[in-house]
Formats: C-alpha cells, sequence, structure tokens
C-alpha cells in the first residue's frame, strides 16, 4: 500500500497529508462529500457549498489564480483553518499574528484566527523596512567594470632570477612577486615617463675624447626612446666626421647637411623622417661624413636644425663635438635644459671631467654645471679610488652615474641597447631617470 492511497475518498495514514491539496477533498463536479478535510479531521457539518462549517472551524482564505477552467471550475477558494486552540488538531500550536511575532503587544481587538496571504501574491514591505537604507548599494560601471576589477593582475609578475622561472614552471600558480632590484626598476621607468610640457633639449658634453661620450649619447637615447615611447631625437653635431649613426643605424646616405639644405620643405613628422634612420624606437639624424662639408656647420645652421626639431620631437639629445670650442658648442649650451658631462672612471678621464665644470663656471654657465650629471665609464682595469672620485662629483653636480665595463661596448662597434649586460641597463636607465627629473622642472626653474 503506497502512501497515497485512498480509501473511500479518505487518506489512510497521517504520512499522506504531506502530499494533499486544499482542492482535493471536492469531486470532479465541484461536490464536497463528506470526508475528511485537509488536515484528516472529520468536520461536524458542510453548508450546501460544500465548505467546512464555520462554526466549527476558523477558516482562513487562500487560492490559486491559475485553476483550470472546466468541470471543477465550480470548485470553492479552499479555506486553511487554523484553530482557536491547539487542542482542537494534534498538529501543534498555530501561528503567531504577524505583529506578534514581529514582538509588538498583542490588540485587544485582534481577531481569533491569522490569516494567511495568497503566495502568489506580493507581500507588502513594513514602512520601517522601507525607510531602512541598503547594506550595499547597486554597483556602479564606472567605480566596479574596471581594468583592476575585471583582469588578473600581472604588473607583480616576476621577470628575472629564480622567482620568473619559478612562476613559468607553476603556470602562474605560485608567484613570489617582484624582487627587490626589479621593484627598485619600476621605479625608475614610472620617472622616466613623466609627462613633459614642450620639447626638451639635452646636450652631452666632454673636454676630451675617447671618454664614451658617443656610447654615452647613444644608450642615453636608446633608454629613453624604448621606455617612454614618445618622439626622441639624437642628433649627431660633431664636426670631425662623427660615428654616432654608425654605432647604431648604420645608415649616414642622408645627413644634418641635407636637411638644412632642404628645411624650408620640412613641414610634417614624415617628411623629417626621411632625413633620419631608425634605431628601435630612437630616431637619428647623422652628420656629415665629409670633413671638408662639415666645417660649414654653423650655429646659425645648428639653431635652424634645433627649432625644426622642437616641432616634432619631444626630447632632443646633441652629442657634441669632441672638445668645446666648436661653434655649435655655443648654441648647444645656450638651448640645452639639462647637461651631461662625461668622463671615466680613471685618473685622466676623471680630471678631464673636472676641467669641463671649470671651463662652464668660467664662461657663464655656473647654474648649468651645478645642475649637470657626471657620467663616469668603468674600466675594469682601474685601480684609483672611486669612492673618492663619487664623492668629489657630487659636491659640485646634481648627480653622478657609474657605467660599469661592458664587452659589447668596449667593442667599439654596434651599439644594441639589449645586447647590455644588466646591470649596464640598469645604469643607463638610472641615467635616464636623473635627466626626466631635470627635465620635469618648469623651463623657469631649470637653471636656478
Amino acid at each position: 500500500m503506497t502512501i497515497r492511497q485512498s480509501l473511500d475518498g479518505r487518506f489512510s495514514t497521517d504520512a499522506s497529508m504531506l502530499f494533499r491539496q486544499p482542492w482535493d477533498d471536492f469531486d470532479s463536479d465541484g461536490n464536497h462529500p463528506a470526508s475528511t478535510d485537509f488536515r484528516g479531521n472529520v468536520p461536524d457539518s458542510f453548508n450546501q457549498d460544500g465548505e467546512t462549517d464555520r462554526s466549527a472551524h476558523r477558516a482562513v482564505v487562500w487560492s490559486r489564480p491559475d485553476m483550470p477552467v472546466g468541470p471543477s471550475s465550480a470548485w470553492p477558494r479552499p479555506r486553511l483553518e487554523l484553530p482557536e486552540r491547539d487542542s482542537d488538531l494534534n498538529v501543534g500550536p498555530a501561528p503567531e499574528p504577524a505583529d506578534r511575532l514581529a514582538g509588538g503587544p498583542p490588540a485587544d481587538d485582534e481577531p481569533d484566527t491569522h490569516i494567511v496571504d495568497d503566495p502568489w501574491e506580493p507581500r507588502p514591505v513594513p514602512p520601517e523596512a522601507a525607510d531602512r537604507p541598503m547594506a550595499r548599494e547597486a554597483p556602479s560601471s564606472r567605480t566596479e567594470l574596471t581594468h583592476d576589477n575585471l583582469t588578473q593582475h600581472r604588473d607583480n609578475r616576476p621577470r628575472d632570477g629564480w622567482r620568473r622561472m619559478l612562476y613559468t614552471c607553476t603556470g602562474g600558480l605560485l608567484n613570489p612577486g617582484l624582487s627587490r632590484a626589479e621593484v627598485e626598476r619600476a621605479q625608475l621607468c614610472a620617472r622616466i615617463r613623466r609627462p613633459l610640457t614642450g620639447s626638451r633639449r639635452i646636450a652631452v658634453i666632454s673636454i676630451k675624447g675617447g671618454v664614451s661620450k658617443t656610447t654615452t649619447s647613444a644608450c642615453l637615447g636608446a633608454a629613453l626612446a624604448e621606455i617612454r615611447g614618445d618622439q626622441v631625437g639624437l642628433v649627431d653635431a660633431n664636426p670631425d666626421a662623427g660615428t654616432l649613426a654608425d654605432r647604431l643605424t648604420g645608415h649616414t646616405h642622408r645627413t644634418i647637411r641635407d636637411l638644412i639644405n632642404d628645411i624650408d620643405t620640412v613641414d610634417s613628422l614624415t617628411t623629417l623622417d626621411t632625413y633620419m634612420s631608425l634605431a628601435g624606437r630612437l630616431k637619428v639624424l647623422a652628420s656629415e661624413q665629409d670633413p671638408a662639408a662639415s666645417e660649414a656647420l654653423t650655429a646659425t645652421d645648428y639653431e635652424h636644425v634645433m627649432q625644426l626639431l622642437a616641432r616634432f620631437i619631444n626630447i632632443v639629445i646633441t652629442d657634441t663635438g669632441t672638445g668645446i670650442s666648436h661653434p655649435t658648442m655655443e648654441p648647444a649650451l645656450r638651448l640645452a635644459d639639462c647637461l651631461v658631462v662625461v668622463g671615466t672612471m680613471t685618473v685622466d678621464g676623471a680630471s678631464r671631467a673636472g676641467l669641463t665644470l671649470d671651463w662652464l663656471d668660467r664662461h657663464g654657465h655656473d647654474q648649468q654645471s651645478r645642475n649637470a650629471i657626471v657620467v663616469l665609464s668603468g674600466d675594469r682595469h682601474t685601480n684609483v679610488d672611486a669612492d673618492r672620485v663619487r664623492d668629489y662629483f657630487a659636491t659640485r653636480t646634481h648627480a653622478v652615474i657609474e657605467i660599469p665595463h661592458d664587452p659589447h661596448l668596449a667593442a667599439g662597434g654596434f651599439i644594441t641597447f639589449e645586447s647590455l649586460l644588466g646591470h649596464t641597463r640598469d645604469s643607463y636607465v638610472t641615467l635616464a631617470a636623473h635627466v626626466v627629473d631635470r627635465l620635469s622642472q618648469p623651463k623657469a626653474l631649470i637653471l636656478r
């Protein structure tokens, strides 16, 4: 025998009450037989509509608005009855009124039955709940739908050493984070990427040749161009057939002399690019390779070139010629927003860098001398007191950067920034950060 087995229209077990619906007590013609109500109790009497006599039980209306139309359309709306006393039914205590459940005192005229709401109708919101603020505001697309909230953070992915190996082998499940060197490098890159207003000029100078001035100009330009991403140009102003373009791009078929001859026809960046060669993101303007023709490069010519480049290039770096007495040196110093003085970590190279600062002080460029950045190229065979050399220049200039020995640069051949040793690249990135520190200041304060 199953639980829901009928005997004379009645359920035989109390467990069947779990499956019984209020309209199960009516036949197909809509008549209510003398049978148990939906709680399994026999009512005292029924009226002619088939409803339970209210004298025996208190009823509460509940309905099914989606009842089908047909022979059972005459069914009355079943009424759920909750007795006044628990003793009338063996089903536990009757539900408490809503206000009593909410903790309020019972009203004097409270009815002896509780009317159960239609489960398919929305319940009214109490006034105190309507005035209560929401626990959390609805998400806003401006604050919630952002790149950081919708994507995984990859900024702390290690790129060097054992940290990178662990991160790669585990597919990113184990991330030891960035090393101290990587954090410092990221901070330097953030300094280099600071926006600059207008076009800024840098002059790389030295009173003596053979101190890696061209190498410093090339690596400084490469670091700025690769990290910043905007227009960075490098001009070879050496009157003696400079080798800057040879060491960076190898293209010298168009030179600064060609640009000077056609300067009135250059009216766009696209046209200007035809006179310059590319070394990665860095744009290089080669010097005249014929020493006899390069003699004609005057201070006025240099100024016209700088004025043209200022229209299209954000940062212009000038690799000045050997010495400081050639015609283009005076406009290069006058127009420069930052000076880079190059020397070496040797007795001869360090003393020549000091003489360059002395010359600047004596010729009215003392403010530029104090704000200059000294670059000392390393030599692995030197036995000078490096700390004493650094301390000397630190008291006279804005910053001192030491470039370690690198076999890629020592050969004096083609320069590729990515081929440098890691600590060498970091040194040039540090140099670029100090340069941008100077360039980011307003022009009225640069020479103070």
